[in-house]
């Protein structure tokens, strides 16, 4: 049946056309796109995982970032050491040198000097965003490494930088696997042997006062001064006189700093139980037990100054201690502080727990009070308030320098400090020979994720450009069918005529 209120082959035809169009859209979005799903109405479970998979591509991304900051900062770190390195080498030849007859010390200790400065300088200035291994405390570092989709996780590799540590306070060069080169010093090879001494702080003597000490362990010498000698001076001069009279020995005396200075001419013994007899004032007498020197350092060890006090020679009141050259500390002790000697330790060592008093240690030794210093370069001296017109002051004890002790000593710290540096350098390369091959296998991982990704959204092109062809094709004839179906209508309109 033909009718003119309804084209069926029209209608047909149109919707024909319209399929082909909407087909064409969606391949012509893809052709300039390139993508087949592009959003999630395209294929939802698609565009899901391939979203997923492009969140942990970018953290691999931000991955690579990371190891290849850290593998500049490694080989900063590396660079720094690896100089050190080469003064390290500079030290350890010119300690060689140093070991030939007629040696310049004073040069070759000057160069050590420029070369412990090139160290602290390198290991200060060796900073990369912020971080410094190789100068400050320590500790572990953890570099990212990898990114754990599945369990949420960001993979590090840890390392420990006190491995790499050349200075704890490399301004000061102290701390750190270098700090014992730092110390070293032939500039004083050769300097004269010393031995022990101890300072007595009279500034006006008379006839009949009495100075007794001893010569490490050796017998109580006593001293009687002239009615001529009110001086220190005046005493230095009658105590030389005695030595070379044969009536004392052992000793030689000097004023230093506003103090008579009694020296050991034993480089191995120090003068101990300086004691000081007023015959005019008793109160300002010194019981010699109340005030003994220390062991002096032998040469190529270290030995602590350290005091010992008979609580017999104490009185109530203020206990001064000092340590080395620093300043008095004051402990207050009371009646029953001095009661005994552990009473006296109890009190002494409550003031030490209480940080009034510093840089000692208290111990009990054959019913005395000894007060070690802390510092084996420091002395220790106490004096009490009841003789406040005396004091006693043990000084630093030293032995002779001997050249093959100091070169020994330097090759041996030298030698611990290369062994470390190497250490800690070859740590670092092994990290960043890891870091490299992480990096690669990120790499490889990212590019796997990618084409993860296009396998699931990308266009494929070639059948793409293939289905435009068609659909052109079609759309062309849809037009052709469309137009044949319109002219229905006409042909009605001959049968009319």
């Amino acid at each position: 049946m033909s009718s003119i209120n309804t084209n069926l082959s029209a209608m047909t035809a149109l919707q024909a056309l319209k399929a082909t169009q909407t087909a064409m859209n969606k391949n012509q979005n893809q052709i300039s796109t390139g993508l087949r799903v592009g959003e999630a109405s395209h294929n939802a479970s698609y565009w899901s995982i391939a979203t997923s998979m492009k969140s942990d591509n970018g953290a691999l991304g931000a991955v690579k970032d990371s190891i290849k900051q850290s593998k500049a900062m490694i080989n900063t770190y590396t660079s720094a050491m690896d100089k050190s390195l080469t003064y390290l080498n500079k030290m350890k030849e010119g300690l060689v040198a140093a070991s030939q007859p007629g040696a310049d010390l004073q040069k070759i200790q000057t160069e050590f000097n420029a070369n412990i400065e090139g160290m602290k300088s390198a290991a200060g200035s060796a900073s990369f965003n912020g971080q410094n291994w190789l100068a400050g405390a320590g500790g572990v570092v953890n570099l990212v490494t990898s990114y754990d989709g599945v369990n949420n996780k960001v993979g590090t590799l840890a390392i420990d930088t006190s491995k790499t540590v050349l200075f704890e306070d490399a301004g000061k060069g102290t701390g750190g696997i270098l700090s014992d080169v730092a110390k070293i010093d032939i500039g004083t090879v050769g300097a004269p042997a010393k031995g022990g001494h101890a300072e007595l702080a009279v500034t006006t003597f008379a006839a009949d006062d009495t100075i007794s000490f001893k010569i490490g362990t050796g017998p109580t010498q006593t001293f009687t001064v002239g009615a001529s000698a009110t001086t220190q001076e005046d005493v230095r001069d009658a105590i030389n006189q005695a030595v070379s009279a044969g009536t004392l020995s052992g000793v030689n005396a000097s004023v230093v700093d506003g103090k008579l200075r009694l020296e050991s001419t034993d480089v191995t013994k120090t003068v101990n139980n300086l004691g000081y007899t007023d015959d005019d004032t008793p109160a300002n007498d010194v019981d010699g037990t109340s005030a003994v020197g220390t062991d002096p350092v032998k040469a190529g060890a270290a030995a602590a100054g350290y005091i010992e006090i008979d609580v017999a020679d104490l009185a109530a009141g203020k206990l001064s201690v000092k340590v080395g050259d620093g300043e008095a500390q004051d402990v207050t002790l009371a009646a029953g502080d001095i009661a005994d000697v552990d009473a006296l330790k109890t009190a002494v060592q409550a003031a030490i727990d209480g940080e009034t008093l510093l840089g000692v240690s208290a111990s009990v030794v054959d019913g005395k009070l000894r007060l070690t210093s802390t510092d084996v370069t420091k002395n220790v001296s106490t004096t009490n308030t009841d003789a406040s017109d005396v004091t006693t002051d043990v000084g630093e004890a030293t032995a002779a320098i001997k050249a093959s002790t100091v070169v020994a000593d330097g090759l041996k710290a030298i030698d611990e400090a290369i062994a470390k540096v190497t250490e800690g350098s070859a740590m670092l390369g092994a990290n960043k020979a890891l870091l490299e091959t992480q990096e690669e296998f990120i790499g490889v991982l990212s590019d796997s994720l990618t084409a993860g990704v296009s396998a699931f959204v990308d266009a494929d092109m070639n059948e793409a450009s293939t289905r435009n062809q068609a659909l052109q094709t079609q759309q062309q004839l849809g037009v052709q069918a469309l137009s044949m179906a319109n002219q229905n209508s006409q042909m009605i309109l001959r049968l009319f005529q």
